[in-house]
């Protein structure tokens, strides 16, 4: 009968010192690779760029649809049916078929609408009549132009006659022909002549101005 296995055993004693020596060990080494390392990492962290917030734009992101514009060659067909219509009352012809290609500014319809005939005719009739008192009014206003010029002819006339009695009352005068009254009436008349044509030929510059008014605005 075996009573147990003490005698087998052998009891081993644990090496404290050997497990701290392992621990130092692998302190130095972290203290060495962290030393050699931090340069790198204080280097890498203080690269990072930083932005102040208040110069970032933040928008919200949802999720749509992709939408994206696609290149390509082709050719546009017109409809085989186009339609053409006229907003006005009447019969309309038309002189292209559906489909068949046309030109540019080329008349594709006709109308034929005795209300717009009455219409362009109404509209014609007043055109004539308009032009005609265009007319009218320009011959109008030749008419009094041509009266003021005679008026002011009359005064350039009456300005001839005054300047010559004056001529003649200061001659008489000089000789005491007349008296100092007469000579000074003469030159009184030779004034009022100076001014009556002095103002016809304002009126007729002022005919003219308006003559020229009255046609561009007919």
């Amino acid at each position: 009968m075996i009573e147990g296995t003490t005698s087998q055993d052998e009891v081993i004693k644990s090496d404290v010192r050997s497990s701290k020596k392992k621990i130092s060990i692998i302190i130095i080494l972290i203290g060495v690779v962290g030393y050699f390392s931090f340069p790198v990492l204080s280097q890498w962290y203080f690269a990072t760029p930083s932005i102040d917030l208040k110069r970032v734009k933040v928008n919200k992101v949802i999720r749509g649809d992709l939408i994206r514009d696609v290149v390509v060659s082709g050719k546009a067909v017109a409809a085989n049916a186009p339609q053409l219509y006229s907003t006005e009352i009447g019969k309309i012809t038309l002189l292209a078929k559906p489909g068949e290609a046309v030109q540019v500014d080329q008349v594709v319809a006709k109308l034929m609408s005795p209300e717009l005939d009455a219409l362009i005719n109404q509209q014609q009739s007043t055109l004539e009549q308009l032009n005609i008192n265009e007319e009218r009014g320009v011959l109008t206003d030749k008419e009094a132009q041509l009266e003021l010029e005679s008026k002011m002819n009359a005064a350039q006339s009456s300005l001839n006659v005054a300047k010559r009695e004056f001529q003649r009352a200061e001659i008489s005068y000089g000789k005491q022909i007349i008296s100092e009254v007469d000579w000074m009436k003469s030159q009184d008349t030779l004034a009022d002549a100076k001014r009556l044509f002095d103002h016809s030929k304002k009126r007729v510059s002022l005919a003219k101005e308006r003559l020229h008014f009255e046609s561009k605005h007919r």
